[in-house]
């Protein structure tokens, strides 16, 4: 890990620490904090983490600015990554990987499992802002 990489990291586990932020707020910080941190293994942005005066704090509450009922992940995420990297394009990936476990409502019905060979790994690819 770059020096960089573990200025940032460390930067962010220090203010999840002694965050401030507001009960909303507070609601994403863990897990806005881990997702920041995975950001991080790009230098360019913990670059932008290590110098930003502004503290995982802000960064919490500029992501729950105006929000009334709720934020998607990628909301959140996308939000946060903008704080630190203004012009920063963000995508998301959700990779579900399909084991031939099958849930039912039913438990008197037996699912049909799939054959070895159909079980397969599906992506779904959201993307944001072009």
């Amino acid at each position: 890990m770059s020096d960089i990489i573990t200025k940032a990291t460390t930067k962010l586990d220090k203010e999840l620490e002694k965050f401030k932020g507001g009960a909303a707020a507070k609601v994403v910080s863990k897990e806005v904090c881990a997702t920041l941190k995975q950001f991080c293994s790009n230098e360019n942005f913990a670059a932008a983490v290590v110098g930003c005066e502004k503290t995982l704090s802000d960064c919490c509450e500029a992501v729950v600015k105006g929000v009334k009922t709720g934020i998607s992940d990628f909301e959140a995420y996308k939000k946060a990554a903008k704080f630190y990297f203004p012009k920063s394009k963000v995508s998301f990936l959700i990779e579900i990987k399909a084991d031939g476990s099958v849930a039912t409502a039913d438990k008197s019905e037996k699912p049909q499992m799939p054959k070895k060979s159909e079980t397969e790994a599906m992506q779904i690819s959201l993307f944001g802002e072009d």
